[in-house]
Formats: structure tokens, C-alpha cells, sequence
């Protein structure tokens, strides 16, 4: 969850750590993407989950977390 929180830094965005993690871990989806994303918004957090193609990514903003497989299962990670 240090991506989260690493990319939620870089946007100036202040939330209380602990209280994110229990409500993240609270939820019925838990560990899956959409428990992150409606915790995001359960903190009013602009989130969304979406499968773009690589043409699509200059349409990204300048900071995102993307859940990718790269061989080691699915991973969560900061591009900048």
C-alpha cells in the first residue's frame, strides 16, 4: 500500500494512514483494485479503475498508479 500512499504525496494529499488502512481492509473486496479505489473515495479522493491501451496513454494524468503483471503477479505501481 506504500504506492498509495507514495502517490497520494506526490498530489498533496493528506489523509490519516491508519484510518485508510482499516477502512481499506474493512472492505468486502479487500485486497482486489476496487477495495483502493472506493477507499480513495470514501475520502473524497478522485479514483477510477481502467484498462486503457498503450495508445491511450498520453491521455493519462502526470502522476497515476497502475496494477500491472510483470511476470511477479499483479503489483501495484507509481508512474510519474
Amino acid at each position: 500500500m506504500n504506492i498509495v500512499f507514495h502517490y497520494l504525496k506526490k498530489e498533496n494529499i493528506s489523509i490519516d494512514k491508519s484510518e485508510f488502512l482499516f477502512q481499506l481492509q474493512s472492505h468486502p473486496d479487500y485486497p482486489n483494485l476496487l477495495a483502493i479505489v472506493d477507499t480513495l473515495i470514501f475520502f473524497d479522493i478522485e479514483a477510477g479503475a481502467f484498462k486503457i491501451d498503450l495508445k491511450e496513454y498520453d491521455l493519462l494524468p502526470s502522476y497515476f498508479v497502475a496494477f500491472l503483471n510483470l511476470g511477479k503477479g499483479m503489483e501495484l505501481y507509481l508512474f510519474e
